[in-house]
């Protein structure tokens, strides 16, 4: 039986490959046109211009990969990877390509620097360039959209049953997790903090909440107090902590408390290592030491941070896809009902 290591290790070296062709097909919305008939090279070629053999290459290759299938001489969406892959889909993910061809590729030519040096070289939580922000802004987005849906199914029956509830969102992104939450009642009120690059994405996503004056953003350091920020019901901390260092956190942790009522809630949505087998997290953890001065958590590890703050977990709310919210309050305070 012939030897097949040889084979495998070249399949190994050569995912770039791959990658890249999965990011291509999403750039180009291959996907979408599959899936609304132009289900063959020819009719690909022939609509959209795209040269005939590469596109019959790249086709196999997804065929290869399970994002397509391959009945009678016609493509197919795969089912696997479907609820990602289709912008229709709630749970589409597909501008992931951006994140990668503009941010990823830089960072991990970083990578044989971070492992002498321990450091990347490039702290994009540090960065005011808006094309970083808004190459991440996008697959962010949609982690947070899902993890916002879920949030608010588990929290229904709680805190989220109160009205004029004010919520506070600290590294806020595109302001999605705030305006998901926002939709549910119409007597809460949003605040948001982000860096000037940022909070230019977030304004141009959310001008219907802020012409209400339902949301507000402030343009600023999330380490600073605003004190502009009235007294805040429940502070977010969306994929921000594993961005900063430990005594970094414990700083901001500090900050938050200047913000919260004494009945207040922080939320805290991050990638949790607790597989130490599972190749995404090894992945993720990997990225995570790459993008600013901190790394992804264990639970035991951001436990601790918050009780060193004075925290304590009062929730855990496990989500669709790979990040875990915990829901802390001043240590004097009750569970969440």
């Amino acid at each position: 039986m012939k030897n097949n290591v040889y084979h495998d290790y070249l399949v190994e070296t050569w995912r770039p490959i791959e990658n890249e062709t999965v990011f291509s097909a999403l750039e180009l919305g291959l996907f979408d046109d599959i899936s609304h008939g132009l289900n063959t090279p020819e009719k690909l070629s022939s609509s959209k211009g795209y040269h005939l053999p590469t596109i019959e290459r790249v086709l196999l290759t997804l065929k290869n990969l399970d994002f397509l299938k391959e009945v009678s001489g016609e493509y197919q969406i795969g089912d696997k990877y479907s609820p990602y892959i289709l912008k229709e889909s709630p749970f589409y993910n597909g501008d992931i390509w951006l994140l990668h061809k503009q941010l990823i590729r830089d960072l991990a030519s970083h990578l044989s620097e971070m492992i002498v040096s321990g450091q990347s070289g490039l702290n994009v939580f540090a960065s005011k360039d808006s094309k970083v922000w808004e190459s991440a802004m996008p697959f962010l987005d949609s982690l947070a959209k899902i993890s916002a849906k879920s949030l608010i199914d588990q929290l229904k029956n709680g805190l989220l049953e109160e009205d004029n509830l004010k919520i506070l969102d600290l590294g806020c992104g595109t302001g999605i997790y705030t305006a998901t939450l926002l939709k549910e009642n119409e007597s809460w009120e949003g605040f948001a903090i982000d860096i000037d690059s940022v909070i230019q994405i977030a304004k141009d996503r959310n001008e219907d909440l802020i012409t209400q004056k339902r949301m507000t953003l402030y343009q600023g350091d999330i380490f600073d107090v605003n004190k502009e920020v009235p007294e805040i019901d429940l502070v977010i901390l969306s994929n921000v902590m594993h961005g900063y260092n430990d005594q970094e956190n414990i700083e901001l942790l500090k900050t938050v408390s200047h913000y919260l009522k004494p009945s207040g809630k922080i939320i805290v949505n991050e990638f949790m290592l607790t597989n130490p087998s599972d190749n995404l997290e090894s992945i993720f953890d990997l990225f995570f030491s790459l993008v600013g001065t901190g790394s992804s958590f264990t639970p035991a590890h951001l436990l601790q941070l918050f009780d060193e703050a004075g925290y304590k977990k009062v929730d855990e709310i496990s989500l669709s896809g790979p990040s875990t919210v915990y829901c802390f309050a001043n240590d004097k305070n009750e569970k969440i009902d």
